[in-house]
């Protein structure tokens, strides 16, 4: 998925667990408190349908990687 041309998010699905994936590891830090529970390494964030991430969460997720990337291209 893009935003004015740059990578915006990213999922996957494997056989253990659901994936996302906002290239970034500073917008990770800007939601770490809130990740516990949860899979992460440097851009990922990794869970489970049986432990999804909440909705709110996640636009957090893309709204802050949004603002990186408007921030970055201004």
């Amino acid at each position: 998925m893009l935003w004015q041309g740059r990578p915006l998010l990213s999922m996957a699905s494997t056989q253990h667990h659901l994936a996302i994936y906002p290239f970034s590891s500073a917008v990770i830090d800007t939601v770490r408190e809130d990740l516990d529970g949860y899979s992460i390494s440097r851009g990922t964030i990794r869970f489970t349908s049986d432990h999804p991430i909440p909705d709110e969460l996640l636009e957090r997720i893309i709204r802050a990687r949004m603002e990186q990337i408007t921030g970055a291209t201004s």
